[in-house]
């Protein structure tokens, strides 16, 4: 996790620290057990996406909560996802990252939304 988080950080200096980078470096720091750290990462990035009046995709939000372990807070904002019709929930099928969701009623039931499986086998 270490080299993820320093390739990470490069590629945000790079590249003037892009929202998904800045949505994947979050990730990173509350999956390496540095939740402090990503509270204040993730307040930044909600600063500055207010004052450039963008806004952080409700998927990348729960991808977000998961990573802080808000299983709650994830269906939340995955639900948002599928009113914003997000056309990338097509994988959630078989999304590693959702892998801590797939036994509650509220997840499979947004899969059955989908039209996708419940359980769904990988190459």
């Amino acid at each position: 996790m270490p080299e993820a988080l320093d390739a990470t950080r490069v590629a945000m200096q790079l590249s003037g620290s892009v929202i998904p980078l800045r949505v994947q470096m979050i990730r990173l720091e509350a999956l390496s057990r540095h939740p402090d750290r990503a509270r204040e990462s993730l307040r930044d990035l909600e600063a500055v996406t207010s004052q450039r009046s963008q806004q952080v995709e409700a998927r990348d939000l729960a991808y977000i909560s998961l990573a802080f372990g808000d299983r709650d807070g994830a269906l939340d904002a995955f639900d948002r996802a599928l009113e914003e019709r997000d056309p990338t929930l097509v994988w959630l099928g078989v999304d590693p990252r959702v892998d801590g969701l797939r036994q509650y009623p509220r997840f499979t039931a947004m899969l059955k939304q989908l039209g996708l499986p419940e359980k769904m086998r990988t190459p």
